[in-house]
């Protein structure tokens, strides 16, 4: 006897019928989120944003798949480079970070990074847009 290959969407229709559900088992998008934490950063403050991104990305229908924390300040950025190489393994589209400050403050490389992501596909949600009127 052969394996059986299915697709996810196959998958879960077939999950579906062997358990019983009737309606459409529906699986949330991946987003992930990225964030330059300060060395002297609380741990506590650390995970308010954390949460703050989780629950938004739930508010909007995600699944917030991994958090990036960035600690190196200078312009080599292993968490940035590291989540740029997830998105595109996992065909994720979508990023949410507090503000765009925290890809960098200063203007010029805070826009060549958003061009960088945005070549891969990916659009870059802030926290801080959510915010302001």
């Amino acid at each position: 006897m052969e394996p059986l290959a299915l697709t996810a969407t196959e998958f879960v229709t077939f999950f579906a019928s062997r358990h019983g559900e009737c309606e459409e088992l529906r699986v949330k998008p991946l987003m992930y989120s990225y964030l330059r934490v300060d060395r002297d950063a609380l741990d506590g403050d650390i995970r308010q944003v954390e949460l703050a991104l989780k629950f938004w990305a739930e508010q909007e229908g995600y699944c917030l798949a991994g958090l990036f924390h960035e600690y190196d300040t200078a312009l080599n950025r292993p968490a940035l480079t590291a989540l740029i190489e997830e998105t595109c393994r996992s065909n994720a589209r979508r990023v949410i970070t507090p503000s765009l400050a925290h890809l960098s403050t200063h203007p010029v490389v805070q826009h060549h990074l958003l061009d960088v992501l945005e070549d891969t596909g990916v659009q870059v949600h802030t926290l801080q847009e959510e915010l302001d009127p």
